[in-house]
């Protein structure tokens, strides 16, 4: 099952999906899925009103084989990163090189809106991705100790661990006083599936040319 585009602008708060979560491949955030290429993702944001403010974009595939096969020392990046905004949003891509080109591995969407409150944003987050499937209490992270929810994931065995493998969080976090602010935070990773694919391959390569 996919699950429709997610929208946190305040404007837009409508539950549309109340399945629960089971497959970050499934998932979107923005309308960006994992395994997106870079062109598609871009794409997808510009028509929805973000813009691009920060990027660099990985090295081609076959130019991390090279280094490999040639055995060249230096920094030859194997992701990249691709940031967009709006007046009150941000969305923070990673990327993965790979044969067919970049695919995005790590999505974090930030919305820096004060009418949202952590109700609002999480009752979104559940009436798209069903039950979470845990919660920690954020301490530290803000004043009232507003837990973090998190789907896809089995609890950490450290008190402050990230979990494991593939997973999909919402944060909130807010300050009060002269500068008072409201954030609110959805991540959704591979887990380093496609790093791992990214590895096997160059391997594989490396190795059928020996």
């Amino acid at each position: 099952m996919r699950f429709a585009a997610l929208s946190f602008v305040a404007a837009a708060i409508v539950l549309t999906q109340t399945a629960h979560a089971t497959d970050p491949e499934s998932l979107n955030v923005q309308g960006i899925e994992l395994g997106m290429s870079l062109d598609d993702a871009r794409t997808e944001l510009v028509e929805r009103g973000y813009e691009k403010t920060i990027g660099n974009e990985p090295a081609a595939f076959d130019d991390i084989v090279k280094k490999a096969l040639d055995e060249i020392s230096g920094p030859v990046p194997k992701g990249g990163l691709m940031r967009f905004e709006t007046k009150t949003e941000i969305m923070i891509l990673l990327f993965v090189a790979l044969p067919n080109g970049p695919e995005v591995n790590s999505i974090t969407y930030r919305l820096n809106d004060p009418s949202v409150s952590y109700a609002n944003l999480s009752e979104t987050a559940i009436g798209l991705y069903g039950k979470p499937d845990f919660e920690r209490t954020s301490l530290g992270f803000t004043p009232d100790n507003l837990p973090r929810l998190y789907w896809l994931a089995s609890p950490p065995t450290a008190a402050h661990g990230a979990p494991g493998g593939a997973f999909l969080e919402l944060a909130y976090s807010k300050s009060s006083g002269e500068s008072e602010f409201h954030s609110g935070q959805i991540t959704l990773q591979d887990g380093g599936a496609r790093r791992e694919r990214q590895t096997k391959e160059i391997e594989d390569v490396v190795r059928k040319a020996s």
